[in-house]
């Protein structure tokens, strides 16, 4: 019984913790790009304009881009932009207003300044008489000070409750040296979680430790790097992926007050020893290691479009450097399943208005539709 029992255990944990299965592919990516983009992070649609894309590039350029049609630069980012500093900053998000356009304002991460080096959260009023943001009503909200030039997250997003998630990394360098994912007094290593509807923003009054001594913006903590969230829109829950050190990529559900362990855990294990204390951490959901060219996960979306009947209800995200593509089932939980190996770096997962799924090729420039294969 006892030694069944094991056997059922360890089979588990193979299951949602090495390395992924490989499965025959049943998708391919179609290129719906004519010019390519320069080194694009991420990607939306908007309802009030059903045909249209908007691209973050990293060099500070959010381009309104209609297939077939030429490409518009809708921003470029002036001198408040510093994108220099490390191949990770730059303008790493938007998203916009949940009352766009009546209220006509997009939202954007970014990274600015040398000294201090500075992740930047700001809104921009649409448009000028060229049809651009206008770069002159820029409001700031927020300014997280940053150690180091890597691990800035950057990732925004506003949920269902009509509040903004706000992703930030570690402070970077390796290890989190300066221990801010464990730190409840920084910003930094958390998910943050404001209301901007008042100026400059106000703390939601459920935010998990308002009237404590912690910071009260923090929403979910001891994270290294998250790198692209989404809420599922079926079910509401915020799927995150978050990037490991050296050894474990994973893929996390954001829950109000949890703590994903960083740095006391990489993924499942303890990172720094070989045992730690686990008590109050929260696992992810699933992890893969840093085998087989992985390194760098991008987390994606639960699928909730029609064309791909087979991965309905299906986690899919990538791998940055291997450029595999996989997919995970929240409900059975059964491990990781690699769905395509691409040719792509794979910087973002974005989705259009009818919930169909594309990848942005960073490298490549290009924007490419996740269908079935025929």
């Amino acid at each position: 019984m006892t030694k069944n029992f094991l056997s059922l255990v360890s089979l588990f944990l193979c299951l949602n913790s090495f390395e992924p299965r490989t499965a025959q592919a049943h998708i391919e990516l179609l290129d719906i790009t004519a010019a390519a983009f320069k080194q694009p992070v991420a990607a939306r649609q908007h309802p009030s304009e059903p045909n249209v894309w908007y691209v973050a590039q990293r060099g500070g350029e959010l381009i309104k881009w209609q297939p077939n049609s030429a490409q518009y630069n809708f921003l470029t980012l002036d001198k408040r932009l510093n994108s220099q500093r490390h191949g990770e900053a730059g303008l790493l998000g938007f998203d916009f207003d949940p009352q766009y356009p009546t209220q006509p304002y997009i939202y954007l991460s970014y990274t600015s300044g040398e000294k201090p080096f500075l992740s930047r959260i700001s809104r921009m009023r649409c448009c000028t008489a060229r049809g651009q943001l206008d770069q002159a009503s820029e409001e700031i909200i927020l300014e997280v000070e940053q150690p180091y030039g890597n691990h800035n997250g950057g990732h925004i997003t506003f949920g269902p409750d009509g509040f903004l998630y706000i992703g930030l990394g570690d402070g970077g360098s390796g290890g989190d040296p300066k221990g801010n994912a464990q730190n409840r007094q920084s910003l930094l290593g958390n998910i943050l979680r404001i209301d901007v509807r008042k100026k400059p923003y106000a703390i939601p009054a459920d935010n998990p430790f308002i009237h404590t001594p912690y910071r009260p913006e923090i929403f979910a903590w001891g994270l290294r790097n998250p790198w692209r969230f989404h809420f599922d829109q079926l079910t509401g829950k915020l799927w995150a992926g978050d990037v490991g050190q050296n050894r474990r990529e994973e893929i996390d559900v954001i829950q109000s007050g949890k703590n994903y362990g960083w740095n006391i855990m990489e993924g499942k294990e303890c990172y720094k020893k070989k045992r730690c204390k686990k008590t109050g951490l929260t696992e992810p959901v699933a992890q893969y290691p840093q085998k087989r060219g992985d390194k760098s996960i991008t987390g994606g979306y639960v699928y909730r479009g029609k064309a791909m009947k087979h991965l309905v209800g299906q986690y899919i995200f990538a791998d940055f450097v291997s450029g595999r593509i996989f997919h995970f089932d929240p409900e059975k939980q059964l491990g990781i399943n690699m769905l395509m190996q691409s040719s792509y770096h794979i910087a973002s997962f974005a989705q259009d208005l009818n919930n169909e799924l594309y990848i942005l090729a960073y490298y490549q420039g290009k924007l490419l539709k996740l269908m079935p294969k025929k």
